[in-house]
């Protein structure tokens, strides 16, 4: 499981998830990035099907600064803006905000536990009811109009909007 499971902070973590609990989609997010006072802006691309998930994220210039996949057994990072970062944090993450509710849970290691009475509210919690990590997030399905997503303990916070889907090309006359 070394290879599939994030550590979060607190010393716990989660194990990401086959990606057949999901629908599949491909969209397009605008995701901001804030670290202790310091705002970055990506714009991903993102693809998840019953083979795994893919995750490309470009400066808005379009340089490639995040490019990751997890076909439901490893994760791979092809890019990453920092060695710091691990990959894995990053796709556990989207899972937490994206997952339905029994997929997440089935994820947690020993002594996190999930809050998601309100569907777009969504806690995860340490033994002593400490937030590890909370969603808020407006739509109805994944891929959610909006997901924020924040580690407290870090000062971590990710807002990821999705964009419009770019319209079909008209036929010319």
């Amino acid at each position: 499981d070394g290879d599939r499971c994030a550590p979060l902070p607190g010393g716990v973590q989660y194990c990401l998830q086959p990606t057949a609990d999901v629908a599949p989609f491909d969209v397009q997010q605008k995701a901001t990035v804030q670290l202790r006072g310091h705002a970055e802006t990506l714009i991903v691309q993102m693809e998840v099907d019953a083979q795994g998930i893919r995750f490309v994220g470009l400066t808005p210039f379009g340089h490639k600064v995040v490019d990751v996949e997890y076909d439901n057994r490893a994760v791979r990072a092809h890019a990453l803006p920092d060695r710091r970062l691990d990959a894995r944090l990053l796709l556990a993450l989207v899972q937490i905000a994206q997952w339905p509710e029994g997929s997440v849970r089935a994820g947690l290691s020993a002594g996190l536990s999930l809050d998601a009475a309100d569907p777009h509210h969504v806690r995860v919690q340490d033994r002593d009811g400490a937030t590890v990590v909370a969603v808020h997030r407006a739509g109805d399905a994944p891929p959610y109009d909006r997901a924020d997503i924040d580690l407290p303990g870090p000062g971590l916070a990710l807002a990821l909007d999705t964009l419009p889907a770019p319209d079909a090309a008209e036929p010319s006359p």
